[in-house]
């Protein structure tokens, strides 16, 4: 299957809240996301990294499916994942914590990656 160039649209609103909690993305055509800071918001940092948590579609996967564990969107703007790592794990929750300019953890959502 051709990779996909389109990334998937995750979008933070102003609170710092993303708007559609769980993103699922497929390995097999790239997996990469793109967070959009929304009304103006941010900036915003996205950390992978934390694990526990219930209610997951698949066992949470400590670390980032990307090749980076952080990524900044500046205030209104959007920053992109990449593609997927090809050792990333499949049928795997990777938890991510958004942060505002402060630090204070604003939301904690979720990427479910599939083959």
């Amino acid at each position: 299957m051709q990779p996909s160039t389109d990334p998937l649209p995750i979008r933070i609103s102003e609170t710092g809240q993303v708007v559609d909690a769980k993103a699922r993305v497929f390995k097999s055509r790239g997996g990469e996301v793109e967070w959009r800071a929304q009304d103006g918001g941010g900036p915003w940092t996205i950390t992978f990294g934390k694990t526990g948590g219930g209610g997951n579609t698949h066992p949470v996967e400590p670390g980032s499916p990307y090749n980076q564990n952080t990524f900044t969107v500046p205030p209104g703007g959007s920053a992109r994942s990449g593609r997927i790592r090809e050792n990333a794990n499949t049928t795997k929750t990777y938890r991510y914590t958004v942060t505002d300019r402060t630090g204070t953890p604003t939301h904690d959502p979720d990427v479910d990656v599939e083959t």
